[in-house]
C-alpha cells in the first residue's frame, strides 16, 4: 500500500513538472523579447523616438563618440559616460513619455542629440 502511495506521489510530481515547463518557457520568451535597442552615433540617437510596452528594457549602445544618456527630468534614468562599444540599460515599468538627451551633445526639451521613449501599457 505504501509503495502505491509513493508511486502515485512520484507520478503526480512528474506530471506537475511537465505541465509547468511550457508555461515557464513561454514566460522566459516573453521576458527575453522585451528588449529594444537605441544606437548612439556622434550626434544622434537612432531611433530618435522609440515606442515600447511597459516592462521593456531599452539598451543604448555607443557606436561612436563619447556620450551620456540623461532623462529630461534628471531622475528617471542616467547613464555613466559611455565610450564606443559600451551599453546602458534601463527597464521602463510605467507607461509615459520619457524624453532624454546626451549631456555632452544635447539638452532638455529635444535640443541637439536627444530622443524620447514612449512607454505604452
Amino acid at each position: 500500500m505504501k509503495v502505491k502511495s509513493l508511486l502515485a506521489s512520484m507520478l503526480l510530481a512528474a506530471n506537475i513538472a511537465v505541465a509547468t515547463a511550457p508555461a515557464q518557457k513561454a514566460q522566459h520568451k516573453k521576458r527575453r523579447a522585451a528588449v529594444a535597442n537605441v544606437a548612439m552615433t556622434n550626434f544622434e540617437f537612432k531611433p530618435k523616438e522609440l515606442r515600447v510596452k511597459a516592462g521593456t528594457t531599452v539598451v543604448w549602445t555607443d557606436e561612436e563618440g563619447t556620450h551620456q544618456v540623461t532623462s529630461d527630468d534628471g531622475r528617471s534614468f542616467s547613464s555613466p559616460t559611455l565610450n564606443p562599444g559600451q551599453v546602458f540599460r534601463h527597464r521602463f515599468t510605467k507607461a509615459g513619455r520619457y524624453p532624454y538627451y546626451c549631456s555632452f551633445h544635447g539638452g532638455k526639451g529635444g535640443s541637439g542629440m536627444s530622443g524620447i521613449i514612449i512607454v505604452e501599457k
